[in-house]
């Protein structure tokens, strides 16, 4: 997760912004609507017919998985940075 969390902060700060709570929360939910619209087989067929070439040598289903695994960390972190009691002692 803070590995996750430092990647983030890096691409944000690269972009020469102030970094505040919500924009790092945009930032993540953006991500993860990217991610998610990569899935499917919907996804893969219009990719296909844009002309992407898939050079992963991963069926569509493995792509999908590894898709949605990073989905799950991104929500996990969007989680935890809701979750008041994370940052009271």
């Amino acid at each position: 997760m803070e590995r996750l969390f430092m990647e983030i902060m890096m691409d944000l700060w690269a972009g020469d912004v102030i970094v505040s709570y919500k924009l790092f929360i945009e930032e993540i939910n953006k991500r993860i609507s990217n991610l998610q619209s990569h899935i499917g087989t919907e996804a893969h067929q219009k990719e296909t017919a844009l002309g992407i070439i898939d050079e992963t040598g991963m069926s569509w289903e493995q792509q999908d998985e590894n898709l949605q695994k990073q989905i799950n960390e991104y929500q996990e972190l969007l989680e935890y940075l809701e979750n008041d009691s994370n940052w009271t002692l």
